[in-house]
């Protein structure tokens, strides 16, 4: 068991060293907006959702209260129930608390590249997972610390990285599923349309998620239902 474990870590390297500049980069800004190494690193350590740790400290950063980004951040990280089925329905007959920690260390790379190279014994998923878990909250820290050190100046220079963390996720998926193009379009039609309106900043980031999401979902039921 051991043996499987540190094998299923060697095998997570890769996906480590991949994770080092996004979570670098996320601790990095964390800090320019207020949040130190201690609670960047608590962040990356106990929620590891790099997606939605990049929109919690944007909706920080717009004031957005509690209930906001809890709702926000439960809407995007929904998606990990059916991208670790493939995963977690091969270790069915293993033992309950063996199947919630691999659950907790499973992201859409990890489960990718264990598909792809055949890696399903529970034992080696939880020490590939642990490896990534352990680069993307040790990279959070040392950015959180290091941006603590930069001048004020060069810092805030550096919240384009946000929009670029952004835009590189929505790339990435887009090239995969270019027919999610329509969700894409609609929130931010919508995204406008609630700034438009005069509501807050946060709130038109939550709304337009939500319903960018949901919109898109009942017109293709009313078109199957036809």
């Amino acid at each position: 068991m051991i043996n499987k474990f540190f094998k299923g870590m060697k095998k997570g390297l890769p996906i480590g060293i991949a994770y080092f500049p996004f979570a670098f980069t996320f601790g990095f800004i964390a800090t320019n907006v207020g949040i130190n190494a201690f609670k960047s690193g608590v962040m990356s350590f106990l929620l590891y959702a790099g997606t939605s740790q990049v929109l919690i400290v944007k909706l920080l950063e717009q004031n957005s209260n509690m209930f906001q980004i809890i709702l926000a951040s439960t809407v995007i990280n929904v998606r990990y129930i059916l991208i670790n089925m493939p995963i977690l329905k091969r270790q069915e007959n293993e033992s309950l608390i063996k199947r919630f920690i691999n659950a907790f260390f499973l992201t859409d790379e990890c489960v990718s590249y264990m598909i792809l190279n055949n890696i399903y014994d529970i034992h080696e998923t939880i020490g590939f997972g642990f490896c990534a878990y352990l680069s993307f909250g040790i990279s959070t820290i040392l950015g959180s610390i290091l941006g603590s050190y930069m001048p004020t100046l060069y810092t805030q220079s550096l919240n384009f990285i946000l929009y670029a963390i952004f835009l590189y996720l929505l790339v990435q998926v887009l090239m995969n599923n270019l027919k999610y193009i329509f969700v894409v379009l609609t929130t931010i039609i919508l995204k406008c349309i609630l700034v438009y309106i005069g509501l807050s900043a946060s709130l038109s980031i939550l709304l337009s998620i939500i319903l960018g999401a949901l919109i898109p979902l009942l017109l293709k039921e009313e078109y199957y239902g036809e």
